[in-house]
């Protein structure tokens, strides 16, 4: 296992072997069944804290959550399927919205259409990015009737105080369109990979006065951002579904917390190459369990008699993969051939090609 750990446990090959597992379940038809709306891809991310046993100069202190100690965020992002798809280790002290971005572009598997976040991620830029990769930016919003609401100059606007509105500053389109060439090559160099999200972010926000660049996206992210809040507030399924979407992320937290109980659920590595190793370690595991879960479903509705599939897939869009009390996560890891004679076997090509709703579905 040292061995093991030693050639093979790369970030690089993590990555590969989460975006396998990633791959794989979300070939499974009975993945489908946990998306709420089929023709979209809707995806969350949230920050979860770690303590750090040894001291680093990558942890900070973060008295609401580690008391005296000092730790780590793990950045993790979700879809609608359940798959763990990016997470990133940061600082305790750092925005997470700066990272935002980040996750919905570098990954090679999930292709986010919509992307919600808890009131954290609520940033004009993030607003502006999002608009500009075309990726729908739908954050909870708490209190969202105390927000201000922006309009172009020129613009005719009723009188929003009669409906407790607020109004702010009226936007300058020429700014926009001064700086737009620049915005769509910045989209390119996104997309490209070429520069990460976090990173340009960080390089605007360290010039001693405002960049226009900067600034050009701050206008269009507000321009975004009262679209966003006027639909939010009208549509009520809308925050339906951002709810439901962050809750299945929720379940993920205590997910990872049984997944990661060795050293009493604390990283005891200071590099910041180990402590993202750790990560993306409990993330493959997570990923495993989670595929391992939709596989066994997929296989129960394949030998479910013809008339009762419906009321199964029914009974299993209900419910979460996300499950993992059936799985001896503390006990002896035993591969030997002779452990695995016995095991449960799937063929993976059926499941894949068995269609439920189908009454020509194919019996194995």
């Amino acid at each position: 296992m040292e061995n093991t750990v030693n050639w093979y446990f790369s970030l690089e090959n993590l990555r590969r072997a989460n975006d396998a597992v990633v791959a794989l379940t979300g070939k499974l038809p009975v993945s489908r069944l946990f998306q709420r709306d089929p023709g979209q891809t809707h995806t969350s991310s949230d920050g979860q804290k770690y303590y750090v046993a040894v001291d680093s100069i990558h942890a900070t202190h973060s008295y609401k959550y580690f008391g005296q100690e000092k730790g780590i965020v793990s950045y993790g992002f979700l879809d609608d399927r359940h798959r763990l798809f990016h997470s990133v280790t940061i600082s305790a002290s750092e925005r997470e919205a700066a990272y935002l971005v980040d996750g919905i572009l570098h990954n090679d598997v999930v292709e986010s259409t919509i992307h919600s976040t808890d009131t954290h991620g609520f940033t004009e830029v993030n607003f502006a990015v999002t608009y500009l990769i075309r990726v729908a930016f739908a954050p909870r919003i708490q209190s969202f009737q105390d927000q201000q609401l922006y309009a172009f100059a020129g613009m005719e606007v009723p009188d929003l105080a009669a409906y407790g509105l607020r109004l702010g500053k009226r936007l300058d389109r020429a700014l926009i369109e001064a700086q737009w060439d620049t915005l769509v090559r910045l989209v390119v160099s996104l997309k490209q990979k070429h520069v990460t999200a976090s990173t340009m972010l960080r390089r605007l926000n360290s010039y001693s006065q405002h960049h226009p660049v900067y600034l050009a996206l701050r206008e269009l992210g507000r321009a975004v951002r009262t679209e966003f809040l006027l639909r939010y507030m009208d549509d009520q399924d809308l925050r339906k579904r951002i709810d439901d979407q962050l809750d299945k992320l929720e379940s993920t937290h205590s997910f990872a917390r049984a997944v990661f109980y060795g050293q009493n659920g604390q990283i005891p590595y200071a590099g910041k190459e180990e402590q993202q190793l750790a990560d993306a370690c409990k993330r493959l595991v997570q990923n495993v369990i989670v595929c391992w879960n939709c596989l066994y479903l997929n296989q129960y509705l394949l030998h479910a008699p013809a008339a009762e599939r419906q009321a199964v897939a029914d009974a299993i869009a209900a419910s979460s993969p996300v499950s993992w009390q059936h799985v001896n996560l503390h006990g002896e890891f035993d591969f030997s051939d002779d452990a695995l004679k016995d095991s449960l076997r799937f063929d993976v090509e059926a499941l894949f090609a068995f269609d439920w709703e189908s009454p020509a579905a194919p019996l194995v």
